[in-house]
C-alpha cells in the first residue's frame, strides 16, 4: 500500500521481489510444519465468490500453517476482488485491522510489527 501524489492509497506489487521468489514459493512445504514455521497470529484470506483460487480442500493446509486463520468470501467477486468491490474489499480488511488490536499484547506486536 502506497500513497500516491494525490494522497490516495494505491496497491503496489513487488513484481521483481514476486519473480525472484517464486521457486521458493512453489517449493514451499506441504507437510505438518515445524513451530517456527507457524504463524500463530491472526491472518485474513479474502477470497472471491466466483474465484476457485482457494477451495474447501486448502483450508486443511491453511490452517496447519496459519491456526488462527479466518475467511472471508466476497459474493459476486471473481480473483481479483479487490478491484472488482474495491470499498467491500477496503472495509473488509480494516474491520480486520481494528479487531487485530484486541489481540493478546504478543500476538498484537507480531501484527504492529509486520
Amino acid at each position: 500500500l502506497q500513497r500516491d501524489d494525490a494522497g490516495i492509497l494505491r496497491w503496489r506489487f513487488d513484481l521483481r521481489g514476486i519473480r525472484g521468489a517464486y521457486p521458493a514459493l512453489l517449493a514451499a512445504p506441504y507437510s505438518a510444519p515445524q513451530a517456527a514455521q507457524m504463524y500463530p497470529g491472526p491472518v485474513l484470506f479474502i477470497k472471491g465468490g466466483a474465484s476457485d483460487y482457494i477451495q474447501d480442500r486448502d483450508w486443511p493446509a491453511i490452517k496447519t500453517f496459519f491456526p488462527a486463520a479466518e475467511i472471508t468470501v466476497m459474493p459476486h467477486c471473481g480473483h481479483w476482488l479487490h478491484a472488482e468491490k474495491p470499498e467491500l474489499f477496503n472495509g473488509i480488511v480494516a474491520h480486520f485491522l481494528a479487531l487485530a488490536g484486541q489481540y493478546e499484547p504478543a500476538v498484537r506486536d507480531m501484527v504492529n510489527e509486520g
